[in-house]
């Protein structure tokens, strides 16, 4: 009966089941409402100096494998899910193998084990011992290394082509940053500098043209009051030089109209007596002396007429003197407030005032040369 047990025990946990499915261990196959079959060995672990290492805490080590129609099989160690591997482990530390169990020889396999090779015998007795186990081990452990040695060649390669250049890249580029980020820091440190530096000069340069603008406004209301006041005195030359220039052309015509007269007068005198002078062929002095005094008063009225002209060009001169003037004056308004205003006013307003009364001077005295030259 505890071969049986201890058969099923390694059959459970080894994989060696006498079923071509391990569905086939379930009752019925779970036709009948049972859908898993499970074994469960009990171990006593009260002699700690034999038992699993890492399980000395332990009195019992319960094992379960459970088998689910349709799911995964199940390790349960003490309760706990755990892989098939660490339950192999721990055999193999009590020199239990259950895949092959040599530590157990049972019945029907005494004749197989006396007919052995001696390589199969040492391989019985290292599996006996629980050296087989650690030699185990070590080819997987072997084979293991060989394969990381392969990853381990492969990795170093792409260190020595790819990665260890792009590092040595990006340390490159991360010093250049660096030159870069302390040299943008100085920069914004320098332009800091260089933006006070300039806001202070233009604050100074400010000030400094606030107080030429109080200037400026203060030289502008120097003119403009300077500006009414010429103007004003013009007003009052222009209503002068109007007043003269009426009561002299009324005078003008006055004395014009009554040499008109004589002249037409001794005209119609000359026309009737002419006829007479011409049949008697006289020489009288009284003759003589009307047609003396007829190229006279005609030499007069020549000059008369050439006095009246140039009247009427001085006339045009003086007016276009005045238009100039003004244009000056509004000149001088427009450029007030610039900053070369008292220039303006030396350089414009007063030859332009002194010209009006050289003008004006000479007016007068053309008037009066003219006055002097008409007949009594």
């Amino acid at each position: 009966m505890g071969s049986a047990r201890r058969s099923l025990q390694c059959n459970a946990f080894g994989g060696q089941v006498r079923v071509g499915n391990l569905s086939e261990l379930v009752y019925k196959q779970g036709q009948a409402g049972v859908t898993k079959a499970s074994v469960t060995v009990v171990f006593n672990n009260e002699d700690k100096s034999c038992g699993p290492v890492g399980y000395e805490m332990h009195d019992k080590i319960t094992i379960t494998r459970q088998i689910v129609i349709g799911g995964r099989n199940r390790y349960l160690l003490n309760s706990h899910n755990v892989q098939q591997n660490q339950i192999q482990n721990l055999f193999h530390s009590v020199s239990l193998n259950v895949n092959n169990p040599h530590f157990l020889i049972m019945q029907g396999r005494i004749t197989k084990v006396i007919n052995m090779k001696p390589q199969e015998t040492l391989s019985m007795i290292e599996e006996a011992a629980g050296t087989r186990m650690y030699e185990n081990k070590k080819a997987g452990a072997l084979r293991t290394l060989e394969k990381k040695q392969s990853k381990v060649e492969e990795i170093n390669r792409l260190l020595a082509e790819e990665i260890t250049p792009t590092l040595e890249k990006l340390q490159k580029e991360r010093s250049n940053y660096m030159l870069w980020v302390s040299n943008n820091n100085e920069m914004e440190r320098l332009q800091r500098f260089c933006i006070a530096y300039e806001y202070v000069q233009v604050k100074h340069r400010l000030e400094n043209k606030n107080q030429q603008l109080e200037e400026m406004e203060e030289n502008v209301r120097q003119l403009v009051s300077a500006i009414k006041a010429l103007t004003d005195r013009d007003a009052v030359v222009q209503r002068e030089i109007k007043d003269r220039t009426a009561s002299r052309d009324k005078a003008r015509s006055q004395e014009l109209k009554k040499l008109e007269d004589e002249h037409s007068k001794f005209s119609k005198e000359i026309a009737s007596r002419g006829p007479c002078l011409m049949r008697c062929g006289s020489d009288t002095p009284e003759s003589i002396a009307q047609l003396e005094y007829r190229a006279a008063m005609g030499a007069q009225m020549e000059g008369l007429e050439q006095s009246s002209s140039a009247m009427g060009d001085l006339r045009k001169q003086m007016e276009q003197k005045d238009s100039s003037f003004c244009d000056n004056l509004s000149l001088n308004v427009a450029l007030a407030a610039g900053s070369q205003l008292e220039h303006i006013v030396v350089q414009v307003i007063v030859p332009n005032e002194k010209i009006y009364e050289k003008e004006k001077a000479k007016f007068d005295t053309l008037a009066e040369q003219e006055a002097g030259q008409m007949p009594r």
